[in-house]
């Protein structure tokens, strides 16, 4: 889903989950397609720290343009 985007930054928070214990929440943010030079919130992935699985995403590609 990610692929061809050009991150820009991230915000790493690490946390209890509601179905692991422990889960790393991922927000990201990338260059606007028409405008590289700023960037858009495209929203979080929520990843388990035990094991890496993806638990969650909720990302927002759309904001891009």
């Amino acid at each position: 889903m990610l692929k061809g985007l050009t991150l820009k930054a991230t915000q790493l928070w690490l946390e209890h989950g509601d179905t692991e214990p422990v889960v790393w929440r991922v927000r990201l943010w990338a260059a606007k397609i028409n405008h590289p030079d700023e960037m858009a919130d495209i929203g979080e992935v929520t990843l388990s720290a035990d094991t890496g699985k993806v638990v969650k995403v909720d990302l927002h590609i759309d904001r891009l343009n």
